[in-house]
C-alpha cells in the first residue's frame, strides 16, 4: 500500500513537472512572437501595404512573389513591400519611381534629388499615420547579358524617431 502512495505521488510530481514545462515554453513562444515591434507599429502595417507605390512599377516590369510586410525586431520598424523583375535599365527604374512617389506625395530624401545611375538605392518620405514613412527603391541584382535586373520597393514606418536621412528605414 505504502509503495502504491509513493507511485501515485511520484506521478502527480511527474504530471506537474511536465505541465510546468509546457506552460513555461508556452509563455516563451508567446512573448517571442508578440515582440516584433510595438502595438502602434503593428497597426502601421496594413497602412503601409494599402500604399498606391508598392504596386506601381514600369511598363515590362514583373512582380516577384506576392510580396511581404512585417516588423523588424532588432530596430523596431514596420514595413511592407514588393520585388520586381525588368529588363530596362536601373536609371529607368528609378527615373519611373522618383516620378510616381512625386505624384504619390513622397518627397525626396536628402539634398541630392537626382536619380544616380550608379546608385543602388533611392529613398523617399511623408508623413503617414503620424509617422515619417521611407519609401525606399533598391537594386538586388545587376544586370547581366540578356536578365533582367532584380529590384525591391518598400515602405517602412516606426513610432520612434527616425534620422533626418531615414537611416535603416531608407
Amino acid at each position: 500500500m505504502r509503495s502504491r502512495s509513493i507511485g501515485i505521488l511520484a506521478l502527480i510530481f511527474l504530471a506537474g513537472s511536465i505541465l510546468a514545462l509546457v506552460t513555461s515554453c508556452r509563455g516563451w513562444f508567446l512573448r517571442t512572437e508578440v515582440s516584433d515591434c510595438s502595438a502602434n507599429d503593428r497597426k502601421l502595417i496594413p497602412e503601409l501595404v494599402s500604399q498606391k507605390i508598392l504596386s506601381a512599377h514600369p511598363p515590362g516590369a514583373t512582380k516577384s512573389g506576392s510580396g511581404y510586410s512585417g516588423c523588424d525586431s532588432d530596430d523596431s520598424y514596420a514595413y511592407a513591400g514588393s520585388s520586381y523583375a525588368f529588363s530596362g535599365s536601373f536609371a529607368d527604374v528609378l527615373s519611373f519611381y522618383r516620378a510616381a512617389a512625386e505624384k504619390d506625395g513622397w518627397q525626396p530624401v536628402g539634398e541630392d534629388t537626382s536619380p544616380e545611375i550608379n546608385k543602388k538605392n533611392y529613398c523617399f518620405r511623408k508623413s503617414i499615420d503620424a509617422t515619417t514613412a521611407y519609401f525606399s527603391v533598391e537594386l538586388l541584382k545587376k544586370q547581366e547579358k540578356g536578365k533582367d535586373i532584380k529590384y525591391d520597393v518598400a515602405v517602412s514606418s516606426s513610432h520612434e524617431e527616425a534620422p533626418a536621412d531615414g537611416g535603416i528605414l531608407c
